[in-house]
C-alpha cells in the first residue's frame, strides 16, 4: 500500500474511532451542542485530512483545526471556573 491510501485509510479509521466514542459515551448525560470554535477546529481538522495529498496545506489545517481546538478547552475551562 502506498502512503497516500494509508493515510487515507488510517485518517478513516481515527474518524470512526472518534465518532464511535461520541456516540455511545455518556448516554445518560443531557445533549450539549458543539460551540462555534469548536464547528470550526473539526472543520479545520476534517478539511487537513481531506488535503492530505498536499503535505504542506494538510499538515496546517490539521495545526489550525487544533490550535482552534485549544481555544475552546481553555475558554470552556476559564469559564467553568469562573462559575464556582
Amino acid at each position: 500500500m502506498n502512503s497516500p491510501a494509508t493515510f487515507f485509510f488510517v485518517s478513516v479509521a481515527v474518524l470512526a474511532a472518534v465518532t464511535a466514542i461520541f456516540f455511545f459515551a455518556n448516554k445518560k448525560s443531557p445533549e450539549k451542542r458543539l460551540s462555534g470554535l469548536a464547528t470550526v477546529s473539526f472543520i479545520f481538522i476534517l478539511t487537513g485530512i481531506i488535503f492530505g495529498d498536499n503535505i504542506i496545506v494538510g499538515y496546517a489545517l490539521l495545526l489550525a483545526g487544533s490550535a482552534v481546538a485549544a481555544v475552546d478547552f481553555i475558554k470552556k475551562r476559564s469559564d467553568a471556573k469562573k462559575e464556582q
